[in-house]
């Protein structure tokens, strides 16, 4: 899987989705 953004709020958000 890669995450283009570098933002980590943005990671959690897409941990949360899950």
């Amino acid at each position: 899987i890669v995450i283009e953004s570098t933002n980590m709020e943005n990671f959690i958000n897409w941990i949360k989705e899950f």
